[in-house]
């Protein structure tokens, strides 16, 4: 995983970093100690210095800078600005793997594979639709990331305790209007 991603998840759901689950509270930089940046850019154990990560979230809109030398997250979607086709590569791959599972195995074991489409809406609510679908699934993605993040290894120190291989999780939400 991206370092930003993981270091977006533990900001988002880890209590040391969270004024409760899913509020990402103000981080002091450029200090040591439990619940600053430094230690959240440690947790994460990436090869990128807190300095590059710091400048790739201010470069991409993720976090401010108030004046009591804090940051604070702006927004916990991650978006790879440039790579597109590589997302459109993984959400091909993601719905491919998600159907081919759902028709070899049984009934009582499918993957999530749904869809929701009205095809005689008025053209004047489109962009209005267009946000409200934006907002709820970026809303419901944070749900799926804070359940997700309970028990990932990369996050959750305490699910390292389980020696059993890994297996991943995805979500992934589109909407779409079409005129």
């Amino acid at each position: 995983k991206h370092p930003v991603v993981r270091l977006l998840a533990v900001w988002t759901s880890d209590d040391e970093f969270c004024q409760s689950p899913g509020k990402p509270r103000a981080l002091e930089i450029g200090k040591n100690g439990m619940g600053t940046f430094t230690a959240l850019a440690e947790r994460i154990g990436s090869d990128a210095s807190q300095y590059s990560l710091l400048f790739a979230l201010e470069r991409d809109g993720f976090i401010s800078r108030n004046a009591d030398g804090t940051i604070t997250l702006l927004r916990t979607e991650f978006t790879k600005r440039g790579a597109e086709w590589e997302m459109l590569g993984e959400l091909f791959e993601d719905g491919i793997g998600c159907i081919e599972h759902n028709l070899i195995s049984s009934t009582d074991n499918l993957n999530l594979h749904l869809k929701t489409v009205f095809d005689n809406i008025p053209k004047r609510f489109g962009e209005q639709l267009r946000t409200e679908v934006r907002e709820r699934g970026a809303k419901f993605q944070e749900e799926v990331r804070t359940l997700l993040a309970q028990y990932d290894r990369d996050v959750n120190p305490a699910m390292k305790e389980f020696n059993d291989p890994a297996v991943e999780v995805s979500c992934s939400v589109i909407g779409l209007v079409v005129e």
